[in-house]
C-alpha cells in the first residue's frame, strides 16, 4: 500500500480496490438497519398500488373535503391559485408607440392571436403536444 493511501485511509477514505466487490455499488436507502427493518417493501407495481388502495383514499379523501376545516381551506386555495383544466389563452398586448405615448396596436394583436390559434388547430388531436383534455400544451 503507498504512502498516499495510508494516509488518506487514516482520514476514513477507502480506495475502490479494497471494497469488497458486492459492496461497491448499491443504493442506501436499500440497505437494512435498525431504522428501516420494519419497512415493507414489495416488488409490486404502482398500478397495483393505486388500485388497491384507491377506494378507500378516494373515500376518506371525500370524508376530510365534508368535515375538516383544513381540507376545506386547502381545497378553496386550489381551486382560487391553481389555473383549470384548459390552461393558460393567449392574448397579445402589442402597442404601437404615437408622440411617446403607448397605443394598442388592435389589427397586431388580433392578426397574431389569429395566426397562432390557427398554427394550434393544426396540430394533430392525439399527438402528445395536447394535453388528455385534447387543448394543445402550453410549453
Amino acid at each position: 500500500m503507498g504512502i498516499v493511501r495510508q494516509f488518506l485511509r487514516e482520514y476514513g477514505y477507502i480506495h475502490r480496490s479494497e471494497i469488497p466487490r458486492g459492496q461497491r455499488r448499491a443504493y442506501a436507502a436499500a440497505g437494512m438497519n435498525r431504522l428501516s427493518g420494519d419497512w415493507l417493501t414489495t416488488a409490486t407495481s404502482i398500478d397495483h398500488d393505486i388500485r388497491s388502495g384507491m377506494i378507500a383514499v378516494r373515500s376518506r379523501a371525500r370524508d376530510l373535503s365534508q368535515n375538516s376545516e383544513f381540507a376545506k381551506a386547502y381545497l378553496r386555495a386550489v381551486r382560487k391559485n391553481v389555473v383549470g383544466s384548459e390552461g393558460f389563452a393567449l392574448q397579445v398586448r402589442s402597442v404601437n408607440y404615437d408622440n411617446g405615448k403607448a397605443v394598442p396596436d388592435r389589427v397586431a394583436n388580433s392578426k397574431l392571436e389569429a395566426g397562432f390559434y390557427d398554427w394550434e388547430c393544426r396540430i394533430p388531436p392525439r399527438s402528445p403536444a395536447r394535453s388528455p383534455s385534447g387543448r394543445p400544451r402550453r410549453s
